[in-house]
C-alpha cells in the first residue's frame, strides 16, 4: 500500500528520498522504502494543503510486522512535520 508523504517535508529528490529513509532507519528503527516521483509540467495533482505531493511510502503488511511498527512510522512523520523538519536539513548518514 502506498502512502503520500506529507508535502511540508519538501522531498524535492531522489537524495532526499535517501536521506529521509537513512534518518528513519537510525534515528527510529523504521525501515520502509519511500519514493520520489517530480513534478511534470502541468501537473496539479496530487497536492495537500501546502503544495504538491513528491514522494511516497510503501508499506506492506508482513507476518514479522507489528502494529508497533506502524506506529514508529507515522510518530517519526508526524514529529518531523511537527519540528518544522525539511529533507534538505535532515543529516546524512
Amino acid at each position: 500500500m502506498s502512502h503520500r508523504w506529507p508535502s511540508r517535508l519538501c522531498v524535492m529528490s531522489d537524495d532526499d528520498v535517501l536521506r529521509l529513509r537513512s534518518y528513519l532507519r537510525f534515528y527510529h528503527a523504521v525501515e520502509v522504502p519511500v519514493y520520489y516521483q517530480a513534478l511534470r509540467n502541468g501537473d496539479r495533482y496530487p497536492r495537500d494543503k501546502d503544495r504538491f505531493i513528491t514522494s511516497y511510502v510503501r508499506i506492506s503488511h508482513q507476518v514479522y510486522n507489528t502494529v508497533d511498527d506502524y506506529e514508529r512510522l507515522k510518530t517519526a512523520i508526524n514529529q518531523l512535520v511537527e519540528d518544522g523538519k525539511v529533507c534538505s536539513g535532515i543529516p546524512k548518514e
